[in-house]
């Protein structure tokens, strides 16, 4: 659903723009056409999003400085292994959902404000549709000589009643299946010449059909209501509307002056329609009321009506605008037969998952987790899933189902084999079946890199469990293995957080070296935690004028993104930097972050 939302609101903006565009090549053009442009974009942002869930994809074509610091900082990050009940783990799937109060969903709060404000704009056109429908019943027939006369200089045959409202209202028509014009009560008072200007405006409206596009326009910016084009556009619908009307009323043989006083007199006379306005077509806004009076004055302007031939080919350039805007969002929204809006929805709950864990709500994360594993389905991408489910079951010291997960998460997708082959072996490990574990290890060994941080990671495990073997000579040596991948990563890293400094200065050239003010502690990942995996990360930093660690490098490493982890949080401490001769200088500074697990 954020899917489309999101498609369907970039394609309002593109037929909004274009619109726009259209605006402006036709600006000489007739104020009928315009508005029948303004009309069409109408269509289009109605028809948008349905055409988009309905519609078949249309496919388009797609060196660094070494530090030798002395100075140095440590820190210690912790994590809890505190267990929960196993009938947690897994939620009934009769129930499933995630545990109120565990996380907010801004998605669903979006939605909700959208709603509530499409709301409040329908309850507003049903408000005025009752205030419409109460103010006919109240109102009186009022008679004039010449009135079919003039519906037949405008060309209307249908009857059109002529009711008599309050005193001081704006004159205005409504003709949905019974057309009237309401004229305030003091109309019957008005010379004939204004009377007959104000009726001749109000029947254009109705030969126009007016009231069903206005309540069709007002519906549609209902759903866009959080579009600031969609409101500059119904401001254009509306002034083209009346000069449109306009036109009419000087085609039937209203001599210009006349009528543009009689429009500003009334402007600045009645009240604006007010309840009524988003139900009603008004004869004059004041807003609206300088550019009318120009537009009405201009012997030159073209007042050309609407043909059948206009509205043939707005229609067929609306088609041809829509369809394949829609096709364009409905090639990621449909291209894997609908696959991606729920994985799009798994992976968010995945990465809520990984926040409910880091706060140690382990039974909600599992409930999560629980969730994308249904909406991902027999894909691959359901061993992100399995693994997650395994390293919650390893948390919970549940080895067995910890196991099931892994082997399921091997089956689901072989090319990650190496990493359930690893999980498998840390599960085997906590069982004690240490020759199945090893096993395993080489087996992951076997199927990884020789000389990437994962192969690393695994040395080091399978040196823990030589240790564990008695084996104390190997797992020396497979772990110097692991010291060295490390130390050649580290050599090869870019430094994060680039100051770029020209000069930087080591602590014994200071006379105030710097200090630190704050920091964030680092956190633990789910990984490490089921690992129980434990160690020390070195980085080498230089600690900025502004009090902030630049060229962030890990000078020792481990796995399990501790790494990563260790680097955020650094990032965001305060120091108060260095001092010579009572300046602020960069200084190299070695940061140690020491895993432990309590």
């Amino acid at each position: 659903m954020s899917i489309l939302f999101a498609g369907v609101a970039l394609k309002s903006v593109v037929v909004l723009s274009l619109a726009w565009l259209a605006r402006w090549l036709l600006r000489k053009r007739s104020a009928a056409l315009l508005h029948l442009v303004w009309t069409a974009a109408f269509v289009v942002l109605l028809v948008l999003p349905l055409l988009s869930v309905s519609l078949p994809a249309l496919e388009l074509p797609r060196t660094a400085r070494l530090l030798t610091p002395e100075f140095i900082f440590q820190t210690t990050a912790s994590a809890s292994a505190r267990s929960i009940s196993t009938s947690a783990l897994r939620p009934n799937p009769l129930t499933g959902g995630i545990l109120p109060g565990s996380h907010l969903d801004w998605t669903a709060i979006i939605l909700l404000l959208y709603l509530a404000g499409v709301a409040l704009s329908a309850a507003q056109m049903c408000f005025g549709l009752l205030a419409i429908r109460r103010m006919r019943r109240k109102a009186h027939l009022m008679a004039f000589a010449a009135f079919p006369s003039l519906k037949r200089s405008i060309g209307i045959r249908r009857r059109v009643d002529i009711l008599a409202i309050a005193d001081g209202c704006m004159p205005m028509s409504f003709s949905l299946r019974r057309a009237a014009i309401f004229l305030p009560a003091e109309a019957q008072t008005w010379d004939e010449s204004r009377l007959r200007i104000v009726l001749l405006h109000e029947l254009a409206h109705i030969q126009r059909r007016d009231t069903a596009l206005h309540l069709f326009a007002r519906a549609v910016l209902s759903l866009y209501w959080w579009n600031p084009l969609a409101w500059t556009a119904w401001r254009e619908f509306l002034k083209q509307r009346e000069r449109a009307a306009d036109d009419l009323v000087l085609n039937a043989g209203a001599p210009a002056p006349e009528y543009a006083s009689h429009l500003l007199e009334i402007a600045r006379s009645f009240q604006p329609a007010g309840l009524i306005e988003p139900a009603a077509v008004a004869m004059a806004r004041l807003s609206q009321l300088e550019g009318r009076l120009i537009s009405v004055l201009d012997t030159r302007r073209n007042r050309g009506t609407l043909r059948l031939a206009n509205v043939l080919a707005a229609a067929l350039l609306s088609v041809a605008i829509a369809a394949p805007l829609a096709a364009l969002h409905a090639r990621n929204s449909t291209a894997r037969e609908s696959s991606q809006p729920s994985a799009s929805a798994a992976v968010q709950l995945i990465h809520l998952g990984e926040q409910q864990s880091e706060r140690f709500k382990f039974a909600e994360a599992a409930t999560s987790y629980n969730k994308a594993l249904s909406l991902f389905g027999n894909t691959p991408d359901a061993a992100i899933a399995y693994m997650h489910l395994g390293f919650i079951a390893l948390i919970q010291n549940q080895n067995e189902s910890a196991l099931n997960d892994f082997q399921s998460a091997q089956k689901a997708n072989p090319a990650k084999s190496a990493q359930a082959l690893l999980w498998m072996a840390i599960a085997q490990q906590r069982q004690n079946n240490l020759q199945e574990a090893a096993a395993l290890y080489q087996g992951a060994l076997a199927a990884e890199d020789p000389n990437s941080a994962e192969a690393a990671t695994t040395l080091e495990l399978y040196a823990q469990l030589l240790k564990q073997q008695g084996n104390d000579a190997e797992a020396s040596a497979t772990a110097q293995r692991a010291r060295t991948i490390r130390t050649a990563l580290a050599a090869q890293a870019p430094a994060a957080n680039s100051g770029s400094f020209a000069t930087v200065y080591q602590i014994k050239d200071t006379g105030t070296p710097p200090h630190l003010i704050s920091k964030t502690e680092p956190q633990y990942t789910e990984e490490a935690r089921a690992a129980k995996y434990t160690g020390t990360t070195v980085l080498s930093v230089v600690i900025g004028t502004d009090g902030l660690a630049h060229d962030v490098r890990v000078v020792r490493g481990l796995g399990f993104g501790l790494d990563q982890r260790a680097i955020d949080a650094v990032s965001h401490w305060k120091f108060a930097p260095g001092i010579i001769d009572s300046q602020p200088v960069p200084v190299a500074a070695m940061i140690e972050v020491n895993w432990r697990l309590l």
